[in-house]
């Protein structure tokens, strides 16, 4: 993690706090755009091998991860404005 490798302590419950943020989002995608995300964050495989789980081409990969990241940057921007307006 960035904060781990800055030395910053995260604060006590930070992680679920953001699991309850990510996973909602996560889950409103297609199983295939969910994958892709996963594969390639998580399991930090280069788009070349993410195309052959998913029947994709390497540019459709990138081009898809390009499309997620605006989606859920969205997503995820309009769900933590309603967390913390709901406080």
């Amino acid at each position: 993690m960035i904060s781990d490798s800055l030395g910053a302590e995260r604060p006590p419950g930070a992680d679920d706090v953001a699991i309850d943020l990510v996973q909602p989002v996560l889950d409103e995608l297609s199983h295939v755009d969910r994958e892709v995300v996963q594969v390639y964050y998580w399991d930090e495989l280069p788009a070349a091998d993410i195309g052959q789980i998913v029947g994709l081409s390497k540019a459709a990969v990138w081009q898809r991860l390009s499309r997620l990241r605006q989606v859920l940057r969205a997503r995820l921007s309009g769900r933590l404005k309603e967390k913390l307006r709901d406080r």
